[in-house]
């Protein structure tokens, strides 16, 4: 946590095998953001066959995966993005897309099981008003509002990736069976931290960045 190294000490009980059809890069994008999209999507949501799912910062690295997780479960997805990345998630088979750009997606979409926020602020607080009663808004990012939850009668939760050997090993079994793909935009070496963080922080990314020692 806070910082980069060639090499680390990590505890057994937060490691998982990595799936055998994936390189090493692909494989380094999978845990944070994987852990991330697998405890809000699969723990604390636990989205179910037939719902109605809706994930802001549908192409960024954890919404894709977190995309693919809602529909491994059977439910239906929602995606908002900017044009750039409408095509990006058809391919992950998202059933509607929302341009954020041009669309208010309170106007798209009502009823929603669960809302996937990764953008936070305005954003997030305009959600709660398309979850039904008893929904579900799982957040990456700010702390959701519980004064808010409450008004609007739905459950809220904050997740941060807790290392979880047995969330990597759900993950690195749905990526062998080819249900989950991870997605890797660019890669740095190390000594390019600075461009790859520059880069991140500009936003619209799509997928995920690997340093490489």
């Amino acid at each position: 946590m806070g910082g980069y190294a060639e090499y680390t000490t990590v505890n057994e009980s937060e490691l998982a095998l990595m799936p055998k059809n994936v390189d090493f890069i692909k494989a380094a994008s999978l845990p944070v953001a994987g852990i991330t999209a697998a405890e809000g999507i699969l723990d604390l949501a636990d989205v179910q066959a037939g719902q109605l799912v809706l994930v802001h910062a549908a192409a960024g690295g954890v919404g894709s995966i977190a995309i693919q997780l809602a529909k491994v479960r059977g439910a239906k997805v929602i995606g908002t993005a900017s044009k750039h990345n409408h095509e990006f998630l058809k391919e992950l088979v998202v059933d509607l897309v929302i341009d954020y750009c041009s669309q208010k997606f309170e106007d798209c979409v009502k009823n929603v099981d669960v809302v996937f926020d990764g953008v936070g602020g305005a954003t997030q607080k305009r959600s709660y008003k398309v979850l039904r009663k008893g929904g579900v808004l799982i957040s990456i990012t700010t702390v959701p509002d519980a004064h808010l939850a409450k008004l609007y009668s739905v459950k809220a939760s904050h997740v941060w990736a807790n290392p979880s050997h047995r969330l990597l090993g759900i993950i690195s079994k749905l990526v062998d069976s080819d249900l989950v793909k991870p997605v890797v935009t660019y890669t740095f070496p190390l000594g390019q931290v600075q461009k790859a963080h520059k880069l991140s922080e500009g936003g619209h990314l799509r997928g995920k960045i690997v340093l490489i020692p």
